[in-house]
């Protein structure tokens, strides 16, 4: 079973952090993008079958125009059952959504929603670039569930430019009166090409120090499973039985359909990624050639590492016996060693044939996944 994810590349506004491949428009970019976007569809028929999951990203998707949006999701009832999909989730920013947005949603399918907070504090926000303020956010939230969405994700970002750990405490304060089903806190990564990458090139902004970084990371951890969310992945947090199955197949090596600018997709063995300049986009397009600018086929080398990478990001870890019988290997024949060193420091652990990252092994994940490379 399949996934599905579909990139739309527009914003009212660039955030300072973002490295994502997206743009400020006019409506004629916007249409003309959709019209290409549909055509890409048509490119991968037959492959649409077993799809279970659906992810439209961005960028900000809630900023397509009303009648842009409806031909996207028009689009995809007509290719795929959406009564059989799982979770199709649509991202929000928060003060894009309207009654009518929301209508179009619960028509289309949708049931799913995942929101871009980053923070409760207005200060954070405009530090930030963001849009919003903390109560156009709540007025976004409020509206989804009294029109009967039951499924919002709530991102955050920790290690922001002049953030504290009190800053911290106040977003999950904030989180226990909103109660969503899940929750994503990502580390700030000062990207290049980003405005803070400039602004950090130029000495106005620095990175956090590492022990409050570590220290806002820990409080997430323990007050969010003092309220009920299971830490299910280095960053994601989810209320039992909301864990994202949509991310789950990236984490787990599912095949999965990547549709517009800049999306990647694992598909048929091979991992692609499509053009990031729009000319390249739609001048395949035109041609009826399907957007690649980037395409490999995954050995059985590269799957089996990318399997151990991304499976150790997840608290499940990965199953040996699985591994095994797979890739016709001995794992713990091959990195045994290096496992056990990391047992007896209290990163890692083996239970019911599952090798998995302590609470302690998340903290330098990074580091420990490098030694199986």
């Amino acid at each position: 079973m399949k996934g599905l994810y579909i990139h739309i590349p527009f914003c009212k506004e660039k955030c300072k952090y973002c490295d994502f491949c997206s743009i400020v428009s006019s409506y004629d970019k916007r249409k003309e993008y959709v019209e290409n976007l549909l055509k890409e569809f048509d490119l991968y028929g037959g492959k649409y079958d077993d799809i279970e999951t659906i992810f439209i990203g961005g960028g900000t998707p809630s900023v397509l125009d009303i009648d842009l949006l409806r031909m996207v999701l028009d689009k995809i009832k007509s290719l795929i059952n959406v009564e059989r999909v799982i979770e199709y989730t649509v991202e929000c920013n928060p003060g894009t959504i309207t009654e009518e947005l929301a209508d179009l949603f619960l028509e289309s399918g949708v049931n799913r929603i995942s929101l871009g907070l980053q923070s409760t504090s207005d200060r954070l926000l405009k530090v930030i670039g963001r849009i919003h303020s903390y109560n156009d956010f709540k007025e976004s939230y409020y509206l989804l569930r009294k029109k009967g969405i039951k499924n919002i994700n709530v991102d955050f970002i920790y290690g922001l430019p002049g953030q504290t750990v009190e800053d911290i405490e106040a977003d999950i304060n904030e989180i226990t009166k909103l109660n969503p089903e899940h929750i994503s806190y990502y580390s700030l990564k000062i990207e290049e090409g980003t405005k803070f990458y400039q602004m950090y090139q130029a000495g106005e902004i620095e990175e956090i120090d590492e022990e409050i970084d570590r220290a806002m990371y820990h409080i997430t951890i323990d007050k969010l499973k003092a309220l009920g969310y299971g830490h299910y992945e280095i960053s994601n947090f989810s209320k039992p039985g909301h864990e994202s199955v949509h991310n789950l197949k990236y984490w787990r090596c599912h095949e999965y359909i990547g549709l517009g600018l800049s999306a990647h997709g694992y598909l048929d063995g091979y991992r692609y990624s499509n053009y990031y300049d729009f000319n390249e986009y739609y001048n395949s397009l035109s041609s009826n050639e399907k957007p690649i600018l980037d395409s490999s086929e995954i050995s059985g080398e590269d799957l089996l590492l990318e399997r151990i990478m991304l499976g150790l990001r997840l608290r499940e870890g990965i199953s040996i016996a699985e591994l095994n019988q797979e890739f016709d290997i001995d794992f713990l024949d091959i990195h045994g060693s290096e496992i056990k060193k990391h047992e007896e420091m209290g990163y890692m652990k083996i239970k019911d044939g599952r090798l998995f990252l302590t609470d302690s092994g998340f903290d330098i994940s990074n580091y420990i996944i490098s030694k199986f490379i």
